[in-house]
């Protein structure tokens, strides 16, 4: 099934329901990053966001004010928590803002900055933000680690681009009624709505 047939699709009850379970999950974890982070991602992967937006980014803006930059940086960050704790690391308490420099590395040398910032300041519970990023930035600074690149987002589905086409036509055709006193009927603008 292509993106576009998913988009179209309502939602089914099961998918209903696990989407209002991962809704909770954020309402009740704005503090708890991980959480937060793995219920992104599911709504994200499985687009469950699709009954009541067009793109995750309007559902993540319009639903919990989270910026598009914000949110990937909880979902690479929990990310990265699954890949050290895989790894054997406790990762009790820990917070986004320390995990986050890591995520600019490889997966595969994650947990040897982790291990290494840990070490240095003396165990978990007295690492700092900071401390993380500058074993990373030594990292790559002596050419240990690449950093990561971050792939370029989906260009939008066709049904997107339509529905921002039509949305931006009918706010222009209202501004441009309301700035010359035009009356326009409400027919009209049901009419280009109904296309959507």
């Amino acid at each position: 099934m292509n993106e576009l047939e998913l988009s179209k699709r309502p939602l089914e009850r099961a998918e209903l329901a696990r989407f209002k379970k991962l809704e909770r999950t954020i309402e009740k974890g704005l503090k708890t990053f991980y959480e937060v982070g793995r219920a992104l991602e599911e709504i994200r992967d499985t687009r469950l966001y699709r009954d009541s937006h067009v793109s995750f980014e309007a559902y993540c803006r319009d639903k919990w004010g989270m910026s598009k930059t914000h949110v990937n940086r909880q979902i690479l960050a929990a990310q990265a928590v699954d890949t050290l704790e895989a790894a054997g690391e406790k990762m009790l308490d820990v917070k986004e803002a320390y995990v986050r420099p890591i995520t600019k590395l490889p997966v595969e040398r994650q947990r040897e900055a982790w291990n290494m910032a840990v070490e240095r300041h003396g165990g978990a519970d007295k690492l700092t933000r900071i401390g993380v990023d500058e074993v990373v930035k030594e990292l790559m600074a002596e050419g240990k680690m690449e950093i990561i690149q971050k792939t370029p987002a989906a260009p939008p589905t066709p049904y997107q681009t339509k529905f921002v086409n039509q949305t931006r036509l009918v706010q222009g055709l209202r501004d441009f009624c309301k700035y010359h006193h035009i009356k326009m009927p409400k027919e009209v603008f049901d009419y280009i709505k109904r296309f959507r």
